[in-house]
């Protein structure tokens, strides 16, 4: 019989969350800052280089963020289970 470890279980799956909630904060930061860089260069009349370089900056850090956030939804639902169920010891 294989024992289930929920403690541990949910140990890693509440640092996965942390994780990925620091990276949905950072990912929100440079979808700020460069949204204001893509209209700075729109008034200023720079090069369209510079500006498809922030747009597709922009669209890995949407991409890395919707990621994200699905990560940190399901580490919300294991953590309050997994505390939840503390104290029950399972084998299989």
């Amino acid at each position: 019989m294989k024992k289930i470890n929920i403690k541990t279980r949910t140990i890693v799956w509440l640092l996965a969350g942390i994780i990925s909630l620091a990276i949905i904060i950072v990912c929100s930061l440079i979808i700020h800052r460069v949204t204001h860089g893509v209209e700075a260069i729109r008034h200023i009349n720079l090069e369209t280089e510079l500006a498809g370089e922030y747009r597709s900056h922009k669209a890995y850090a949407i991409g890395i963020l919707s990621f994200c956030s699905v990560i940190c939804a399901i580490s919300i639902a294991i953590c309050y289970l997994g505390f939840k169920s503390w104290n029950y010891n399972a084998t299989l």
